[in-house]
């Protein structure tokens, strides 16, 4: 087909993915900028290159062009799948989060979405773990730190609202301590009853 039409769009990005299967790296990133040269309002070429890089060790230099893909195409799901696997990747969760989040909105029937996102959202058990943890041992600060990436992942959960609540009362920051108890107590009533019950009682609750 190159050979017939080197101008042909989807041809210099079905031969950068071959190459990349075959690992040929340098050859893949050259054929995903050639589809970009020829095809520059469509994301298949710049999540190429992306990943192509990657591959190559080039981290970095990958998340500006997972950028490009969704600014080129903002509707396309595959833009934002890629671009929230490699914010789980490289451990931005809370990005990665939002992305999956974002595909699903555009196809929400797309099952690989819904693995990935599920998942990445097993982080945010894993953070509240580690964060009482850390609370046992007496590290404050990093158990806040803890808890409150699992808060971002999903800011849902009214058992590490009250954590995050309880723990900034326990810190001097009673502000901090109302906002996430107000959240704890609006999620979850049936739990708590009300904010002072909730900051005057609450430790652990039961898993």
């Amino acid at each position: 087909m190159l050979d017939r039409n080197p101008t042909f769009p989807r041809a210099h990005s079905n031969l950068s993915q071959v190459l990349r299967r075959k690992g040929e790296m340098d050859n893949a990133l050259i054929e995903a900028e050639k589809a970009i040269e020829v095809e520059p309002t469509r994301a298949r070429g710049y999540l190429n290159k992306a990943w192509s890089l990657i591959e190559l060790k080039r981290v970095d230099e990958a998340q500006v062009w997972f950028e490009k893909a969704i600014a080129v195409e903002p509707d396309n799901e595959i833009g934002h799948l890629n671009l929230a696997d490699h914010y789980r990747r490289i451990r931005q969760l809370d990005l990665a989060v939002k992305h999956y989040r974002l595909a699903l909105d555009i196809k929400p029937n797309l099952s690989r979405i819904y693995a990935n996102l599920a998942g990445t959202l097993r982080w945010w058990d894993t953070y509240k773990f580690q964060g009482d943890l850390a609370l046992l041992r007496g590290d404050e600060d990093s158990a806040m730190k803890l808890y409150e990436q699992s808060n971002k992942l999903n800011s849902n959960a009214p058992d590490v609202l009250a954590r995050i609540a309880w723990l900034a009362q326990a810190q001097g920051n009673q502000v901090m301590a109302q906002e996430y108890s107000q959240k704890a107590v609006k999620l979850a009533p049936y739990i708590f009853s009300d904010e002072s019950e909730l900051l005057k009682n609450f430790r652990f609750l039961p898993e």
